[in-house]
């Protein structure tokens, strides 16, 4: 589409650009104008009202965005990650301090419906997503953010593994994970690294103990495929006995639980010394 046309979606781009929109909405504008107003003949007049229109409708997104009090915070990696990896929640990337890509969920304007987004992240495997206040986090007292001026120790943990039930495949956040593990021994060539896994209480003594087998071999074997060598990395597995919640309550079952017992733990070392870049497990008081 060129002429007339082409030449209004230039300067409806350099608005949002001027005004901050994001690029996302710049490509909406883009595909709504190619999709409404097709024939160059019959845009002249037609595509001026659209684009005023859109110009109105993205400056009302972007106001009520700025008056946003919430959001949740989903998950943090040191590279892009496509949109697909967040299974149809609508994230907004956020480059931070350098090095970390980090995705939020933006624009609620009450705790209530942030809550209701982030319950949703966690029972989509995003375990770490948090309620963050926007005016707490920019004076930088709370989620353990700190200011722009310095990175977060924090922010470059490992995170350790966790599996679904009766699995023993990766999930994508435990390959971000690795994969963040293999570039920091890299850089690190004394580093090596103990690979622990565990399971719930479903099952056989025995059947546990192969599936931790399992989780173990999973790990091991992409940290191998990423280049660590063999004799950098030690592998045990410890089956059920080792739980850091409750499976059970009484006669019943606690899923909530059995979820964080389902876990390969990492413990990096140089030397003899264990090493504090492995984010400890965060297991809420009521399932311990």
């Amino acid at each position: 589409m060129g002429g007339i046309a082409g030449k209004l979606i230039i300067f409806l781009d350099f608005l949002c650009f001027l005004f901050g929109v994001n690029e996302i909405f710049i490509n909406c504008s883009v595909f709504i104008l190619f999709i409404n107003l097709p024939i160059e003949i019959r845009m002249t007049k037609k595509l001026f009202i659209h684009s005023l229109t859109l110009i109105f409708s993205l400056l009302c997104v972007r106001s009520f965005a700025q008056n946003a009090k919430y959001e949740v915070f989903v998950a943090g990696y040191n590279q892009k990650v496509p949109v697909s990896h967040f299974n149809g929640l609508m994230v907004a990337e956020k480059f931070s301090h350098g090095q970390m890509y980090n995705y939020y969920l933006t624009g609620f304007q009450t705790r209530e419906s942030a809550e209701e987004a982030k319950a949703k992240a966690v029972s989509l495997g995003f375990n770490h997503a948090r309620v963050e206040d926007i005016a707490e986090k920019a004076s930088g007292c709370c989620y353990g953010y700190t200011p722009p001026v310095s990175i977060s120790e924090d922010l470059r943990k490992i995170r350790n593994l966790f599996f679904d039930f009766d699995k023993a495949n990766l999930k994508p956040e435990g390959i971000s994970q690795l994969n963040l593990l293999a570039k920091i021994m890299k850089e690190n060539p004394s580093y090596v690294v103990e690979v622990h896994a565990h399971t719930d209480a479903k099952g056989s003594d025995t059947y546990n103990e192969n599936l931790a087998n399992r989780r173990k071999d999973a790990a091991m074997n992409y940290l191998l495929k990423k280049g660590i060598s063999k004799d950098r990395i030690s592998g045990f597995y410890h089956g059920e006995v080792q739980p850091i919640a409750k499976n059970e309550v009484g006669d019943k079952d606690l899923p909530q639980g059995r979820q964080f017992n389902r876990r390969v733990e990492l413990v990096v070392k140089e030397g003899n010394n264990i090493l504090n870049i492995v984010e400890e497990i965060d297991v809420p008081a009521a399932l311990k």
